[in-house]
């Protein structure tokens, strides 16, 4: 008597082209935090004109890319788990989230109002 249960694919255990994408992506977040950290710093010179009101369009914007790095930081833990659930043809774009917000953040720091 066979066991027809051995025949069905095991799926519980990921296959490892399920792991590539959130890998990849996970390495390319890690390696853009410091760049991002970087450009921030540079970023807060933008409030160096800034009047005893402040500059409320550089704080603003400032505030932003802050969100948009801990967003990232985020969607990077959070897409592990989601992958298991997700098609083959949406895992690039569930992992391509992240690094994209991550980029934006970077995008967000380098077109800060200057003393606005």
């Amino acid at each position: 008597m066979t066991n027809s249960r051995s025949k069905l694919p095991d799926t519980s255990a990921p296959s490892g082209s399920r792991w590539r994408a959130p890998l990849v992506s996970t390495v390319l977040t890690i390696l853009l935090y410091p760049v991002v950290r970087v450009i921030s710093g540079f970023a807060a010179m933008a409030f160096d004109p800034c009047t005893s009101t402040g500059c409320p369009q550089a704080s603003a914007q400032y505030s932003f890319s802050e969100s948009a790095i801990t967003a990232a930081v985020v969607l990077v833990v959070l897409q592990w788990p989601v992958v298991r659930f997700v098609p083959r043809g949406g895992r690039g774009l569930v992992s391509a989230v992240a690094p994209g917000v991550m980029l934006v953040a970077a995008l967000g720091f380098i077109t800060m109002p200057v003393g606005r």
